[in-house]
């Protein structure tokens, strides 16, 4: 009989998502940071401020906080080629007009994104997980990963 041991040498990090109270309160219960959607950077700011309050209230000091951002992102040399190429994508998955969405999705070349999102890495947020799109996939991924490079030198 053989036995495999297999030993994890650091935690596994959890995320919680939403927006409401309660899902801010349970991160700082329990989670090691939050996934945002849709929110401004004020209030990004606010919900990590609501989170570390529910963590210091269950007795969590010091946590090495993952805090991540999901987010639309509309790729072009043109910002506003970027925003109708978003805008035509996000109409199409939700069925909504883009006009509910826009304020929370950067749309332009590379650097624009990127200081979009920079109030957002000062805050914390670590992680962007990008719907990025673009004249091609191969080239929204490239336009994403020029905004981790940006983003990358910003000192904080």
């Amino acid at each position: 009989m053989w036995a495999v041991t297999t030993r994890v040498s650091s935690t596994i990090p959890i995320l919680v998502g939403g927006r409401s109270d309660a899902a801010l309160v349970r991160t700082g219960q329990l989670g090691d940071g939050w996934l945002a959607l849709w929110v401004s950077s004020r209030r990004f700011a606010e919900a990590v401020q609501r989170i570390e309050d529910a963590a210091g209230q269950a007795g969590r000091a010091n946590v090495q906080w993952s805090h991540a951002l999901q987010l639309w992102a509309g790729f072009d040399a043109s910002a506003a080629r970027a925003r109708e190429r978003l805008a035509t994508a996000m109409q199409a998955a939700y069925a909504l007009s883009f006009d509910r969405f826009e304020r929370y999705a950067p749309c332009g070349p590379p650097e624009l994104v990127a200081e979009a999102l920079a109030p957002y890495l000062a805050l914390g947020c670590r992680t962007f997980n990008f719907v990025a799109e673009g004249q091609s996939l191969e080239a929204a991924i490239d336009a994403a990963a020029e905004v981790k490079t940006v983003l990358s030198a910003v000192r904080l």
